[in-house]
């Protein structure tokens, strides 16, 4: 109630008192009832206002909730759109994993396939590369006592491709001559005998046994496709020459033999002495025939060009009477 109010309210009860229109009594319940009246109104004023004021922070919460649900549904945006993306990744890895199982699937397979293969490849390897050993002594048992050269020569007709000898002294002509046989029928042969030998050879007497041995052996290859070297270590003196004491035998390039057996000495064949025979598909399956045919390479690039000698004849003269004349 307004003070104007509470004014005109005074008034009213005084006029009605002077009037004598109401009793002191009733004017004392009047004015009770006034007052209870008015502190009635102020409660429920303040009532109002309280209400008035918790709406207005309702209100103001309401707005401040509505931002945060609008902040909220912002960043719940957000983490759908990384979790969009976080499962796209997901099911990309699984598929690469998936991928990559497969992968590995076909790797094991794969290995457990070139394992196979090599456990194979072992095994014919073993086949394909062997080592015999042949003794060349007084017992008949022996299967190169009886015909050591027939076997030589086997050895030589088996050629296809090449034949490849690195020895000390060459004074076989039956070899020699079958070597010029190979060479004839399209057989790449090589031979490489020790330089330093050859001119002690070929610097000694004319009737001598090894020049005449080495005589008879270029005759054999004289006129052959055969291709011949000495071979002297490069950079070594006269003086100071180490020997070229090879001894082996690479036919195709898959059969080798060496040993100590001289096969390509005249006088060596019956020796008593023993060889080995490495035989192998390719010389990759073989690693002893492999490192021979690399010594065979670097000895041929470093040969020296072979001095031919004056071939010998002997002519027997007639004998001459005392006062004849030849004409």
């Amino acid at each position: 109630m307004s003070e104007l109010q509470k004014k005109d309210l005074h008034k009213l009860i005084e006029r009605l008192r002077t009037t004598h229109a109401i009793s002191p009594q009733e004017e004392t319940l009047l004015r009770s009832s006034f007052r209870n009246l008015e502190t009635d109104l102020d409660i429920q004023k303040r009532r109002v206002h309280h209400r008035i004021t918790v709406a207005s922070q309702w209100q103001t919460e309401q707005t401040e909730l509505h931002r945060e649900i609008a902040l909220l549904k912002i960043e719940t945006t957000k983490l759908e759109a990384q979790l969009d993306k976080k499962m796209r990744q997901i099911r990309r890895l699984q598929t690469e994993l998936k991928a990559n199982e497969d992968v590995i699937n076909h790797l094991q397979k794969d290995q457990h396939h070139l394992q196979s293969s090599q456990h194979h490849l072992q095994e014919e390897r073993e086949v394909l590369a062997k080592c015999d050993f042949f003794p060349i002594t007084s017992n008949p048992s022996d299967p190169v006592y009886a015909k050591p050269a027939d076997f030589l020569s086997a050895v030589v007709d088996a050629a296809k491709t090449s034949i490849d000898i690195l020895v000390h002294t060459f004074t076989n002509p039956l070899l020699a001559e079958k070597l010029a046989q190979a060479a004839k029928r399209g057989v790449a042969v090589r031979v490489v005998y020790d330089g330093a030998w050859l001119d002690t050879v070929l610097a000694g007497s004319a009737a001598s046994v090894s020049r005449a041995s080495w005589n008879r052996v270029y005759r054999k290859w004289k006129h052959s496709t055969l291709e011949h070297a000495g071979f002297i270590e490069a950079g070594s003196s006269r003086a100071r020459r180490r020997p070229f004491n090879h001894n082996l035998i690479v036919v195709d390039g898959a059969v080798m033999l060496t040993g100590t057996w001289l096969f390509a000495d005249e006088h060596g064949l019956e020796a008593s002495t023993s060889f080995v025979i490495l035989t192998a598909q390719s010389p990759r399956d073989n690693p002893c025939i492999l490192q021979a045919m690399d010594t065979v390479e670097r000895v041929w690039i470093q040969r020296i060009e072979p001095r031919y000698p004056a071939e010998f004849t002997v002519v027997k003269l007639p004998e001459l009477k005392r006062g004849a004349t030849i004409m």
